[in-house]
């Protein structure tokens, strides 16, 4: 990658896994413990600090938990001791989507069998939920796989940080390699996609905790032995039925009406965000080409392998803040047209938007 594409990656970093800005820490391995520790930096992040931990120059520990609140925006559930990992990072990821329709973000933390997962959350979480979140997953684990995983925060006392956690995609300074977000049949998302992806993370609606509550005489409901082995399919959670019924949004719809040429890095976005969410309302392959069929660079055989990758992403629709903060070159002039409800840039009800 140059040096433009760290710094969009470390500005997608920023924005869905870095809650506090006001300090953090660099890791360090300590040979006479075998152990990473955390020493903190008296200084606030900034976007080139965090390029330099996704260039392996040093690794950055954040806190999840802003003390003044005692909400975080992010929740880490840290498996790597287990005798199967695998198997509990992907029950870890069905559980949440059946019980609570919360995704999960799967990394390889840099030692073998090590992994976490990830949970982002639209708005910040009072760290009681949680933390109730996280041992309600802890007990499933217990129960499921009697193994025992850790997960931070890990306390809800008011004005406290809480522990440090590795910030993704840097070198864990004990096993001397780096951590990878992988898809959730558990392969690396590749170099050349890692920025799409970053971007695309869904960030969990914070009521979905409250969701569903386990009764107390009541068994999890997982046979392990059945359909959490390693080998086992990629799970993915329909999309809510209420989401897939509103047309393509206004000004991507315009671009498309209006043939504009989608070319260099902003028409590369608008593609993108294009695609997935045509695919998420529900078109056909040969629907989603034919919309792509009027850029005067159309390659089927390109665009079919796309649609294709996309698809086994399951990935949801931007938002239109980060349409705007992307290609927003492209689609402000659409709106002081637009009637879409919901929209950021005008007032009113949100329907997906």
């Amino acid at each position: 990658m140059n040096e433009q594409d760290y710094l969009d990656l470390a500005r997608a970093v920023d924005r869905k896994f870095v809650y506090v800005h006001d300090t953090y820490t660099i890791q360090h391995y300590d040979k006479v413990t075998d152990k990473n520790n955390y020493y903190p930096e008296d200084k606030t992040l900034t976007l080139d600090e965090i390029v330099n931990g996704l260039q392996y120059k040093k690794t950055l520990g954040t806190r999840l938990t802003k003390p003044q609140t005692n909400k975080s925006k992010a929740g880490l559930l840290d498996i790597d001791k287990a005798t199967d990992a695998p198997a509990i990072v992907r029950g870890i990821d069905k559980y949440l989507k059946e019980t609570h329709c919360i995704e999960t973000y799967p990394e390889a933390s840099g030692g073998d069998n090590r992994f976490h997962n990830w949970i982002i959350f639209k708005t910040p979480v009072d760290n009681e939920k949680l933390l109730a979140l996280n041992t309600e997953v802890f007990n499933f684990v217990k129960e499921t796989f009697n193994e025992e995983i850790e997960y931070f925060p890990n306390t809800a006392k008011p004005n406290q940080f809480g522990a440090n956690v590795k910030l993704p995609l840097q070198m864990n300074q004990r096993w001397g390699k780096p951590s990878q977000l992988l898809y959730t049949n558990l392969t690396p998302v590749p170099d050349e996609k890692i920025i799409d992806f970053v971007i695309s993370i869904i960030e969990n609606d914070p009521r979905n905790i409250d969701n569903w509550v386990i009764p107390e005489n009541r068994k999890y409901r997982h046979d392990v032995t059945t359909t959490l082995n390693d080998n086992m399919p990629t799970v993915t959670a329909p999309p809510p039925e209420n989401k897939i019924t509103y047309p393509l949004r206004y000004c991507l719809q315009r671009l498309i009406d209006d043939k504009i040429g989608l070319h260099g890095k902003e028409g590369h976005y608008a593609r993108l965000c294009i695609a997935r969410e045509l695919i998420y309302i529900g078109r056909s392959d040969e629907e989603i080409k034919k919309f792509f069929s009027t850029q005067s660079d159309y390659n089927p055989k390109e665009t079919e392998d796309k649609i294709k990758e996309l698809r086994q992403g399951n990935y949801k629709p931007w938002k239109t803040s980060v349409m705007v903060n992307y290609f927003g070159i492209l689609i402000r002039p659409y709106c002081a047209s637009c009637t879409q409800i919901g929209c950021p840039e005008k007032k009113g009800v949100t329907n997906g938007c």
